[in-house]
């Protein structure tokens, strides 16, 4: 028994109380110390959440913007399209800035940096495809197409001015040189209606074609309506030419970020965002493993 024997019952007692209450202190301690990472975790964990759940409506919110960033580009330019372009890019932003102010630092901070990134170069192409696509839409209206007109209309005139002056040989020049012309106008068509480098090339050919044509006429034609009409052509047939090269480029640039730089970032957006999803349901899972962590009791002490 030892120092216990000589201890009287009330020193016994006193002891025993002193024992139980520092234990029920301990006990106390341990308690508010888990109660606190539980409140810390949860909300740790109600953060998580929230900027999980941003990032699950990336996916829809990026192909509903293709969708109609492709309206746009391949329809007659639906001015709504754009507006709804630029709605859903700036709903992405600000979804993005939500999550970073919440990821805190590391991979998933990175990742969503990177996507974030991504959606304002994929804003930026669309911005550069509206404006390729409005001075395309203004050369053709304005230049291209009554330009062809013109030619068309002058060609004709030299065509009947020499079947009426029975000058046969010029005819046949103006002939062939109408059919060029309409052959080359029939292959802008098309161009305009679905761009392709054979169906440029194609009117460049007849575009030459028929300014062979009006070279030889221009040596025979002495008729001065008939001069009139072909100091108007032999100008603007290669004007329309560089016209069309215009017109070629912006159309060949337009293509080339839709099927190319757009389709590389769409995949680069979409292997991000896995990524942050991901990382951000393995936090989650590990959040939730450590609120359901019950606190550790600590071992009886002898009295």
């Amino acid at each position: 028994m030892g120092w216990r024997a000589g201890l009287s019952i009330k020193a016994r007692i006193w002891i025993g109380f002193g024992a139980v209450s520092s234990l029920l202190v301990l006990v106390a301690v341990i308690g508010l110390h888990a109660l606190g990472r539980v409140a810390d975790n949860t909300e740790r964990l109600g953060g998580v959440s929230a900027a999980t759940t941003r990032v699950l409506a990336v996916d829809g919110k990026v192909a509903d913007m293709h969708r109609h960033v492709m309206a746009f580009a391949g329809g007659p330019g639906d001015l709504t399209a754009i507006a709804r372009v630029r709605d859903l890019q700036a709903e992405l932003l600000n979804d993005f800035d939500g999550a970073l102010a919440e990821a805190g630092d590391g991979d998933i901070r990175t990742a969503l940096t990177e996507v974030r990134d991504q959606v304002e170069r994929y804003g930026a192409n669309f911005q550069r495809v509206a404006e390729l696509r409005t001075r395309r839409e203004r050369l053709v209206g304005e230049t291209l197409l009554p330009l062809g007109n013109t030619l068309r209309v002058q060609v004709s005139g030299v065509l009947n001015g020499s079947l009426a002056n029975g000058d046969w040989q010029s005819a046949a020049l103006a002939g062939k040189a109408q059919e060029g012309l309409m052959q080359a106008l029939l292959a802008v068509q098309r161009f305009l209606a679905a761009p392709g480098v054979a169906l440029a090339d194609e009117a460049r050919a007849q575009l030459g074609r028929t300014g062979e044509a009006l070279a030889l006429l221009s040596e025979r034609v002495e008729e001065p309506r008939q001069r009139r009409a072909l100091d108007v052509v032999q100008p603007r047939l290669p004007q329309f030419g560089a016209v069309l090269d215009e017109v070629a480029r912006d159309s060949y640039e337009i293509e080339r970020i839709l099927t190319k730089d757009n389709v590389a970032i769409l995949a680069r957006i979409a292997e991000s965002a896995a990524a942050v999803k991901q990382a951000q349901l393995d936090r989650l899972a590990r959040l939730t493993r450590n609120r359901a962590m019950p606190p550790r009791r600590s071992s009886a002490m002898p009295c």
